[in-house]
C-alpha cells in the first residue's frame, strides 16, 4: 500500500460509490469519507489492483481528547472493492496503516468481515453503534406548550455551532464539529436549511433535529439533541417526529438514525417509536495485557 494523493481522487470517490452501489449504504463514515485522499490530520494509505485502478482505501483520522490538546487516538477506516473482500485484506490493510501511524490505531468494523478481522488483529470492542430503522409515515406527536420549531437559516451558523457543543460537549465526534466542518456539509448536494430544525423555548435555542435525505426514498435522523437544561422533559420524542414528519414530507418512505449502543435510553426510545435494530457499528481496540 502507499500513500495516497490529490490525484488519486476520482479512482478513490470511483471505489467509494461502487462499494455503496453493492452495500446499498456508504462504505466510510461521512467524517471520513468527506477527507478522503487528503486532508489535514488524516492518514490516507490505497493498494492498486492494476491498471491504475485503487482496490482498497485504508483511511485515519486523529480524534484529540479534548479540543486543544495534544493527546489523541487515530481512529481507522477501512474500504475494500466488493470482489476482493476477505478477513484477511482487512487485516493485512489494518497492518499496514499500523505500520505507517507507527502505532496500532482504533478501528471501526462495519460488518461481519471486519469485526472478525478486528479480532484477528488482537483488538477487542471498547463502543458499538447501532443503526436503527422503520418505515414512514410516522405518528404526528404533540409538542408541550411553550415550544416551537423552525428551519435553520443562513446566519444561524453560530448559534447553530454554541448550540451544537452545548448538546454534544463529551460526545468524541458530534462535539467536536467545529465552523469549517459545518461549512463542508453545508456544501454538500444533500444539505437542506429546511431540514435542519430548530428548537426553542421563548426563543432561546434548546435543542435540534437534523434530517437528512439519501439517494432513493431513504431519509436519515442525522443528528438530533438536547442540551442539559431540556433533558427529562419529554422532548425528544415530539423533536425526532418532527423530524420524521419532516423527511416524510421529502418523500422518504424508510426513516434510519444512529445511536449509542449503551445509550439504553435513548435506544429504547426510538424502540417505542417503532425502530428496530438493522446493523451494529463497533470501535475495536489493542487488547492491554
Amino acid at each position: 500500500m502507499r500513500h495516497a494523493s490529490i490525484e488519486d481522487a476520482a479512482e478513490v470517490k470511483n471505489l467509494l460509490e461502487r462499494c455503496r452501489e453493492v452495500d446499498g449504504r456508504p462504505v466510510l463514515s461521512e467524517f471520513k469519507e468527506l477527507r478522503v485522499p487528503v486532508a489535514n490530520a488524516v492518514r490516507t494509505l490505497v493498494a492498486d489492483a492494476g491498471a491504475k485502478s485503487i482496490s482498497i482505501v485504508a483511511v485515519a483520522a486523529w480524534h484529540p481528547v479534548d479540543l486543544g490538546e495534544d493527546a489523541g487516538y487515530w481512529a481507522a477506516e477501512i474500504a475494500v472493492h466488493p470482489d476482493l473482500r476477505s478477513e484477511a485484506a482487512y487485516e493485512t490493510a489494518l497492518q499496514q496503516l499500523t505500520g505507517d501511524l507507527g502505532k496500532v490505531p482504533s478501528f471501526w468494523a462495519f460488518d461481519e468481515l471486519q469485526h472478525r478481522a478486528a479480532g484477528r488483529s488482537g483488538l477487542a470492542e471498547v463502543r458499538a453503534i447501532v443503526e436503527m430503522r422503520r418505515a414512514l409515515p410516522a405518528d404526528p406527536f404533540e409538542w408541550p406548550g411553550g415550544y416551537s420549531v423552525r428551519p435553520f437559516r443562513l446566519g444561524d451558523e453560530s448559534m447553530w455551532l454554541a448550540l451544537n457543543q452545548h448538546v454534544f460537549s463529551h460526545h468524541p465526534e458530534a462535539g467536536a464539529i467545529d465552523s469549517a466542518d459545518l461549512a463542508l456539509r453545508m456544501a454538500q448536494p444533500w444539505f437542506d436549511p429546511a431540514g435542519l430544525l430548530i428548537l426553542e423555548s421563548g426563543g432561546e435555542p434548546a435543542g435540534y433535529c437534523w434530517t437528512k435525505m439519501h439517494d432513493g426514498s431513504v431519509g436519515e435522523i442525522y443528528m438530533i439533541g438536547l442540551t442539559p437544561e431540556f433533558r427529562g422533559l419529554g422532548l425528544a420524542r415530539p423533536l425526532t417526529g418532527a423530524g420524521l414528519a419532516h423527511l416524510s414530507a421529502r418523500g422518504a418512505t424508510v426513516a434510519i438514525l444512529y445511536a449509542e449502543e449503551a445509550n439504553r435510553r435513548a435506544v429504547a426510545l426510538y424502540e417505542g417509536m417503532g425502530f428496530d435494530v438493522a446493523r451494529r457499528i463497533a470501535l475495536y481496540e489493542r487488547k492491554e495485557s
